[in-house]
């Protein structure tokens, strides 16, 4: 005897429900996949040691150190963990911070010294009164195949002394100072010691310079720093590196106090101006100006050439143009091209330090108009 129909479906699930339970055993294979991946990340990750380098912490304070624009101080670092650790670089918090040996590897248990040179200069006239002032450098070491988060951070830090305050601060030649052709200037910088001095000297690249310190007669703890640059020096700018030593009253000694000297040598003849620039100048028009060479140490000269590069150009001498400490040419530009147009005088000075002469350039620059014809002029309004 066979059952009924609905006795048979009795106990059977619904496709509808079947799918759900499917769809549910899915979710929960891949969250039992995603936890496994995360458990094995963080086991691999637990198993490497937290820190890799180490630093003895009394070599990062660097104490009372006098100024320098050079000190050099070591880190020893310790590897203490199980494997080699390559350090490809050093970043610093200071530009002014340099490092050797970089790249440096150091072996599992090992430990290995790190030079550093950083400059303690004051960055301000402010801060170069300041008989003390503190500093401080953050130092990252960059280890290979690890997140820079996770690198080993170090923070060195110390006390800068400061024996010495120079008047002025950033001393420059002044313009003209060092023209070549005449005698070069020197230069007076005035300085005050913090505290008392036994002795204070000063040293340069004796290339370069002479200098020389000598105490203010009447004023204990000032003294008068003289710079004078060597005859022969070429054209160009230079920075006059200079280095004082000393010893204080109680004993102490620094090697090394910097102070930076600029100057500029240039001719001694200057010519005004050093371009002409006539702007827009219509075709066929003529444009006069003046230019001026003169001696900024008040010595003759002789201008034995005038070129002008273009029959544009025409320059009318002085009658004392060949003995003279200042002499003036009429410089004359007629217009024969349309757009911008440049040209160049040259004039061939010799002085007496310069007996084959120098070539001074004028440069000249102008844009040239077409001409209106006359039924352009006469309905322009």
């Amino acid at each position: 005897m066979s059952q009924p129909e609905e006795s048979r479906n009795v106990g059977s699930p619904s496709p509808q429900k079947r799918w759900r339970d499917c769809k549910l055993a899915l979710a929960v294979f891949a969250l039992a996949v995603i936890v496994g991946v995360l458990a094995g990340f963080l086991r691999v990750r637990t198993s490497s040691p937290k820190v890799l380098l180490e630093v003895d912490p009394s070599r990062l304070d660097l104490g009372k150190v006098f100024v320098s624009e050079a000190f050099r101080f070591s880190l020893p670092v310790k590897n203490v963990s199980n494997r080699d650790v390559e350090i490809p670089e050093i970043r610093s918090s200071c530009r002014c911070t340099s490092f050797d040996p970089i790249p440096l590897t150091i072996p599992a248990g090992d430990s290995a010294s790190i030079n550093a040179v950083i400059d303690l200069s004051a960055g301000s006239p402010e801060e170069a009164a300041l008989p003390w002032r503190p500093f401080s450098v953050r130092l990252v070491a960059v280890i290979r195949d690890q997140l820079p988060k996770s690198c080993p951070q170090w923070e060195v830090r110390g006390t800068v002394r400061t024996p010495l305050v120079f008047s002025p601060w950033a001393p420059e030649f002044a313009e003209g100072d060092l023209a070549r052709g005449g005698e070069f200037r020197s230069l007076d910088v005035g300085i005050i010691s913090h505290s008392p001095l036994r002795q204070l000297s000063a040293t340069c690249d004796e290339g370069l310079a002479a200098v020389r310190v000598v105490p203010t007669a009447g004023k204990e703890g000032n003294y008068q720093l003289a710079v004078a640059p060597r005859a022969g020096l070429q054209l160009g700018e230079y920075v006059f590196q200079i280095r004082f030593r000393g010893i204080t009253a109680d004993g102490e000694q620094f090697d090394g106090v910097p102070l930076r000297v600029r100057g500029t040598v240039v001719d001694d003849v200057e010519m005004l101006p050093p371009m002409i620039l006539a702007g827009a100048v219509t075709v066929g028009q003529t444009v006069t100006d003046t230019v001026v060479l003169r001696s900024r140490s008040g010595k003759r000269f002789a201008v034995t050439e005038v070129r002008p590069a273009s029959g544009e150009v025409r320059c009318e001498s002085p009658a004392d143009a060949d003995t003279a400490a200042q002499c003036k040419f009429r410089i004359t530009l007629h217009a024969s091209e349309v757009g911008s147009q440049q040209f160049e005088v040259t004039f061939t000075v010799r002085t007496s330090a310069d007996s084959e002469g120098r070539a001074l350039p004028l440069r000249l620059a102008y844009f040239g108009l077409m001409q209106r014809s006359a039924s352009e002029t006469q309905t322009a309004p």
